[in-house]
C-alpha cells in the first residue's frame, strides 16, 4: 500500500509540474505575442521606415510630384503637367473572391481597357496567382479609367489598383521652343526655362511604403510629395505669337539659314518675346523630319544627329555670336558725344568712299563706294557711313573705346536667367589688341562678335536714359496656392551714358528710319528709331552675310525694342532690308497691342484707279566691277 501511495504521489507531482510548465509556457508565449504586436510593433515600423528612408533612391517606391507650370505674363500655360494613371492587376487578391466577382472584374477590365482581354487576365490568374502587381495598362486619362474607378468605389470589383503619375505637355508645340526647353526621360529639365528653374519646378519627391498582412491585405503608408512651384514669365503669349507668325511669313517667300528675334522692354530689361527658326516641337523634341528629308537623316551618323539636335535646342540669341555690323554704330556715336571728342554741331565728316586706317594699310571701303561727301554726325548715322565712324573711332582712341565697349556689356554674359549663355569674350578685342586698324573697324561693327542678347541689352541703355539692365525672362515664382516665392525685380547693372547723350542718340536713330537706310522699318503713325546692319560672316571671300535691324518705339520714352537677325539670307537683294521687313511686320501688330500712343494718324490715299504693269524678259545683270558696285546697303 505504501508503495502504491508513493507511485500515486509521484504521478500527481509530475502532473502538477507539467501543468506549471504548461502555464509558464503559455504565459511566455502570450507575453511574446503581446510584445510583438504591441510593444515591438512601433519599433518594427520605425525600423522599416528608417530603412526605407535610407533607400530614397529606390524609384519603385517614389511618389513623383506634379511639376509646376510655366506660364506667360498673363497666366497662359506654356508648359504644364496633367495626371495619368497606370492600371495594376492583383491576381493574389482577386482569386480569393467569389467567381461572380472575378468574372465581373475581368469583363469590366476587358471592356474598358484597350488591348486588355479577358483571356489575358485569366491567364495571369493561373500563371501569376501569387503576384500582387501586374501592370496591364499605362498612361491613361481619368476619363479612360473612370468606369473602373467607380466600380472599385462601389465594391463591385476586386484586385485592381491605380498608380498616379504626371505627364508634361506643351500646349503650343513649337512656340518659344528654345526658351521653354523640355525634360529628360527622368523628368529633369534639359534646356531652357525647364532647366534654369528645374529646382523650383520639380517639387519634392514623396515615398510610398507598403506591406501585405496575414490576410493578404495591402497596407500603405505615404510620405506626401510636394507639388512644384509655378514659374511666371515676362514673355507675352500674344507678342510671341506675332513674332513667330512674322518669321513664318518671311520664310514663305525667302530663304535663310536662320532667323532670331528678341523683343524687350528697354526700361527694365524684361524679355517680352524671343524666337528662332528653325525651331522644334517641344512635345517631340527629337524629331528632325520637318527639317531634313529621309535620305539626309539616313546618311547621318549618330554623332551627327546628336550635334544637329543640340544646335537646334540651344538658344542662339544667347549662345551664338556674329559681327554686329552697323548696328554697333549707335554705340560709337554715343561714345563720341559722351566724351565730347568732336563737336557734333560743328564737325564735318568727309567720305570719299574709303579710308586708310593706318599708313601702309589697304584702304577700307564704305558700303557706298562713291562716297557720301560732307556730312554732319547725324547725317553720318542716317547714311550709315563707315568712313565717318572710322573717324570717330580714331578720335575716341583705345582707352575710351575699350572702356565703353566693356561698360555696354560686350564680351561678358548679360546674366539673363536662361541656361547656356556664352560671353564670347575671346571674340572681342582686348585692350592690347585695339590698334588703330582694329579700333576703326570696330567703330563700325566689324572685327569682333556679340550675341543678340548682348546687343539688345546694350542698345537699350542707349535709348532709355543710359541705364544698363539685366535681361529677365522670369517675372515671379509662386506656389500652387498662389504664395509668392520669388519676385524678380528689374536689376540695374550700371549707368553708362548721360540722359542728354541718350536723347541725342535716340533722335539720330529716328532720322535713320525717317530718311536714312532704315526707311523699310517705318510703321505708319508711330515714331520709330532704329539701325540697320550688314556683316560678312566667315571667309569674306564667300560673300555670306548676316543682316540685322534693331529698332524701338516710341522714340521718346521707348516702351519696346526689337532686334531681328537674319543669318545668310538667299537672294539678289541681300541687305538689311530683310531684317527691317520682319521688324515692321512684328511692330505693326505689337505696337497697337501694347497700346503705344501714336504720334500721328496715317493718311489713307483714295484709290481712283489701278494699273497693272507687266515686265517681260527682265533679267538681273551682274556687274563685277569692284570700284563701281556698292556693297549691300548697311
Amino acid at each position: 500500500m505504501k508503495k502504491q501511495h508513493s507511485i500515486q504521489y509521484l504521478m500527481k507531482s509530475r502532473s502538477i509540474l507539467l501543468f506549471i510548465i504548461f502555464i509558464l509556457l503559455f504565459i511566455f508565449l502570450g507575453y511574446r505575442i503581446v510584445y510583438i504586436n504591441i510593444i515591438d510593433d512601433q519599433q518594427y515600423k520605425q525600423s522599416v521606415l528608417a530603412q526605407q528612408i535610407n533607400n530614397l533612391t529606390d524609384t519603385n517606391n517614389q511618389i513623383i510630384p506634379k511639376r509646376g507650370s510655366i506660364v506667360d505674363n498673363k497666366g497662359i500655360p506654356l508648359a504644364e503637367s496633367y495626371k495619368i494613371y497606370n492600371v495594376i492587376f492583383d491576381p493574389a487578391v482577386i482569386i480569393q473572391h467569389k467567381q461572380e466577382t472575378i468574372d465581373y472584374t475581368l469583363k469590366l477590365l476587358g471592356d474598358t481597357l484597350e488591348d486588355v482581354t479577358i483571356e489575358h487576365l485569366s491567364k495571369l490568374l493561373v500563371d501569376r496567382k501569387r503576384s500582387h502587381y501586374e501592370l496591364i495598362a499605362k498612361e491613361l486619362t481619368y476619363t479612360e479609367i473612370q468606369p473602373i474607378d467607380e466600380a472599385l468605389k462601389k465594391g463591385l470589383i476586386k484586385g485592381v489598383a491605380f498608380e498616379e503619375q504626371y505627364k508634361r505637355i506643351y500646349p503650343y508645340n513649337t512656340l518659344a521652343s528654345d526658351v521653354i526647353g523640355f525634360l529628360r526621360s527622368d523628368g529633369e529639365g534639359l534646356w531652357g526655362i525647364e532647366k534654369t528653374y528645374n529646382t523650383y519646378l520639380s517639387g519634392t519627391i514623396g515615398r510610398r511604403f507598403g506591406s501585405v498582412d496575414g490576410q493578404n491585405r495591402f497596407n500603405q503608408e505615404d510620405i506626401v510629395a510636394n507639388t512644384g512651384y509655378n514659374v511666371e514669365l515676362n514673355l507675352d503669349f500674344t507678342i510671341q505669337t506675332y513674332i513667330e507668325e512674322a518669321i513664318r511669313r518671311f520664310y514663305e517667300t525667302e530663304e535663310a539659314l536662320s532667323v532670331r528675334v528678341v523683343v524687350m522692354n528697354p526700361q527694365n530689361g524684361k524679355i517680352l518675346g524671343m524666337a528662332s527658326y528653325p525651331n522644334f516641337d517641344l512635345n517631340n523634341p527629337y524629331n528632325m523630319s520637318h527639317l531634313l528629308d529621309e535620305e539626309a537623316l539616313n546618311a547621318m551618323t549618330t554623332q551627327e544627329k546628336s550635334d544637329f539636335l543640340n544646335t537646334l535646342w540651344r538658344n542662339g540669341s544667347i549662345s551664338k555670336s556674329y559681327e554686329p555690323g552697323s548696328t554697333f554704330k549707335p554705340f560709337t556715336f554715343a561714345m563720341t558725344l559722351e566724351e565730347y571728342i568732336l563737336d557734333p554741331h560743328k564737325h564735318d565728316f568727309l567720305c570719299n568712299g574709303y579710308k586708310v586706317a593706318y599708313q601702309g594699310q589697304a584702304p577700307i571701303y564704305c558700303w557706298k563706294r562713291t562716297g557720301h561727301g560732307h556730312q554732319t554726325i547725324y547725317e553720318a548715322m542716317s547714311n550709315s557711313c563707315n568712313v565717318a565712324f572710322m573717324d570717330m573711332g580714331e578720335a575716341i582712341g583705345r582707352e575710351f573705346f575699350y572702356t565703353y565697349q566693356r561698360m555696354f556689356g560686350f564680351g561678358a554674359v548679360t546674366n539673363i536667367d536662361l541656361f547656356g549663355e556664352e560671353s564670347f569674350r575671346d571674340l572681342v578685342y582686348s585692350y592690347n589688341q585695339l590698334n588703330p586698324v582694329e579700333i576703326q573697324t570696330s567703330a563700325f561693327g566689324q572685327g569682333f562678335q556679340v550675341t543678340p542678347m548682348q546687343l539688345i541689352a546694350g542698345f537699350s541703355s542707349l535709348i532709355n536714359g543710359g541705364y544698363l539692365y539685366e535681361p529677365q525672362l522670369m517675372r515671379r515664382i509662386v506656389s500652387e496656392d498662389g504664395l509668392l516665392i520669388v519676385d524678380n525685380k528689374p536689376k540695374l547693372q550700371r549707368k553708362v551714358i548721360s540722359e542728354e547723350v541718350s536723347f541725342e542718340t535716340s533722335t539720330a536713330l529716328r532720322h535713320v528710319v525717317d530718311e536714312g537706310t532704315g526707311q523699310g522699318a517705318k510703321v505708319e503713325g508711330y515714331s520709330i528709331g532704329g539701325k540697320t546692319g550688314t556683316a560678312e560672316k566667315g571667309n569674306r571671300e564667300t560673300k555670306d552675310y548676316i543682316v540685322s535691324f534693331i529698332g524701338f518705339s516710341p522714340v521718346v520714352s521707348p516702351e519696346i525694342v526689337t532686334l531681328v537677325v537674319v543669318d545668310d539670307p538667299v537672294g539678289v537683294d541681300v541687305n538689311s532690308r530683310y531684317a527691317a521687313r520682319i521688324f515692321k511686320d512684328i511692330m505693326e501688330n505689337v505696337l497697337p497691342y501694347l497700346r503705344v500712343t501714336k504720334e500721328y494718324e496715317a493718311e489713307v490715299p483714295e484709290v481712283t484707279h489701278t494699273t497693272e504693269v507687266v515686265v517681260e524678259g527682265a533679267e538681273v545683270v551682274e556687274d563685277n566691277i569692284e570700284e563701281n558696285v556698292e556693297d549691300p546697303i548697311d
